[in-house]
């Protein structure tokens, strides 16, 4: 009896061994992203182990870049049912979600993951955010762009997209203000001007409007062109 308990433990260790050694060939074959070759390895993990919650990430992860979507999020969901506080899980599954369309499904993941981690996450915060917009909740937008702007202050793009959104819900002044926060933070960004330009061209102000299409072609924002033609006596 202690001979066959030893000989179901071996094996028992071997499998494990050898699933995870696939494991790492995928994650491997991930990093040189040779996803196919990732995915077979991933996959061979999972049939020793199916239990193996990073398996299961590493190959939804190789699928989403490959842009198989459905795949992508069937194997993160079964990252959560493994793992339900992997909060990087959710992150992802909310993510092909987006991909998917499904953008109410998106935004439930993506609340998940700031539940179980609002520090770490302001990738979800900008694509909730982004999200709502699509939902075309601009209010929600801005307040998500916010938060990123108190609690991740270095993120860069954060003031634009969210002068972009107060644009949607007719807060100009706000908009001019955060454009001209964005253009501080990355003054090499012809189209931070050019936009504010646009904000300005349509508060009446065509003086300011015209110095910042002009500032805007000179980093390369060629998109001003037309409204220089026709508002600046160009």
């Amino acid at each position: 009896m202690l001979l066959i308990l030893v000989f179901i433990s071996i094996t028992l260790n071997s499998i494990s061994q050898t699933a995870n050694d696939y494991l790492i060939k995928g994650n491997e074959q991930h990093e040189l992203n040779e996803y196919k070759k990732a995915i077979n390895y991933y996959s061979k993990a999972i049939k020793l182990n199916p239990e193996m919650a990073k398996a299961y990430y590493g190959r939804g992860f190789s699928k989403e870049n490959l842009g198989d979507f459905k795949g992508a999020k069937l194997d993160f969901s079964e990252v959560i049912r493994l793992k339900p506080e992997k909060w990087e899980a959710y992150y992802k599954r909310g993510n092909v979600k987006y991909e998917l369309e499904d953008y109410h499904g998106s935004i439930e993941d993506l609340n998940r993951t700031i539940e179980i981690n609002s520090e770490e996450t302001v990738m979800a915060y900008a694509l909730r955010g982004s999200v709502k917009a699509l939902l075309e909740d601009y209010e929600g937008a801005v307040k998500d762009y916010t938060i990123i702007i108190e609690k991740f202050p270095d993120f860069n793009g954060a003031y634009y997209s969210r002068a972009f959104f107060k644009t949607y819900l007719g807060d100009l002044n706000g908009a001019l203000t955060d454009y001209t926060f964005a253009i501080e933070r990355e003054p090499k960004n012809g189209m931070y001007y050019g936009l504010r330009g646009n904000i300005s061209h349509n508060m009446g102000d065509n003086e300011n409007a015209c110095t910042d299409w002009f500032k805007a072609i000179d980093l390369g924002f060629l998109e001003s062109k037309n409204m220089i033609r026709k508002y600046c006596n160009y």
